[in-house]
């Protein structure tokens, strides 16, 4: 169990990184690894908590792009591919995390990773990455943990979630939002079916923090910058204001041809 000044110290490292610029991440990882070099538990529940930012690898096998972490990274500092590992688990939840990417974020420059680690006899982690980049837009990155821990004794199965999602769009906007989230399903499950329940929330999360970002985070940041930096800062367009420009566009647009069919 950690102690209250090495959870202190944790809260600490992980407010730095939050508050840092992404493009900082990196840089700012490093510096607090070295710091904590000394305290290996600290150090290893920095580790735990933080998996940005993320890398786009390209296998050698398949050549096919996955993402690396510090979950997937090995003792050569290489990092293993999900398509390497013959974990027909690991596979089935790579098939799937990757029907998900399709459906809400296209075949574009979009790229997911999932990798699956038994921890013990009955408890198993899974790691959920997915990356996003739009090079006039900006770039999406979501990491979600999953521990899944099975009880012989009540006959139910727990699903602790940590989700982290980090969105930079450029320039002086980004932000960095975490939500943990915990579920319980009967224990006759098989692990092929941990995807039936571990699948509707990561979505429903995902679109929680999205609308978190887009309706609090992201406006609270442009006002923050404009009051700090210099006047007539443009405003951001969120996602709801683009649907609802479009709408209106259409509306419009449809007014106009019934005005013309009534002369």
């Amino acid at each position: 169990m950690e102690s209250t000044q090495e959870s202190s110290t944790i809260k600490a490292a992980l407010n730095i990184l939050r508050r840092a610029p992404p493009a900082d991440t990196e840089n700012h990882l490093l510096n607090l690894q070295k710091l904590l070099s000394e305290n290996p538990d600290a150090l290893a529940e920095l580790n735990r908590h933080i998996h940005f930012p993320l890398q786009t690898i390209t296998d050698d096998g398949d050549d096919e792009p996955f993402l690396a972490c510090s979950w997937n990274r090995l003792k050569d500092d290489t990092f293993q591919s999900p398509f390497s590992d013959d974990n027909t688990i690991q596979a089935h939840a790579n098939e799937l995390w990757k029907t998900y990417k399709q459906l809400y974020y296209g075949n574009g420059n979009a790229v997911s990773s999932v990798y699956v680690k038994d921890e013990s006899e009955n408890r198993t982690s899974y790691c959920f990455l997915l990356q996003n980049k739009k090079m006039d837009v900006g770039e999406w990155n979501s990491a979600h943990i999953v521990n899944v821990n099975p009880n012989t004794t009540t006959g139910v199965t727990t699903f602790c979630i940590q989700s982290n999602i980090m969105l930079s769009l450029g320039g002086d906007i980004s932000a960095h939002i975490s939500k943990e989230t915990t579920t319980t399903a009967t224990n006759s499950i098989t692990a092929f079916q941990y995807m039936e329940t571990i699948g509707p929330i990561l979505e429903r999360v995902e679109t929680e923090l999205r609308l978190q970002l887009e309706n609090v985070h992201l406006p609270k940041l442009q006002n923050v910058i404009a009051k700090t930096r210099r006047k007539n800062m443009p405003k951001i367009k969120t996602i709801g204001m683009t649907h609802t420009d479009m709408l209106n566009q259409a509306v419009l647009a449809r007014n106009a041809v019934l005005q013309k069919k009534e002369k």
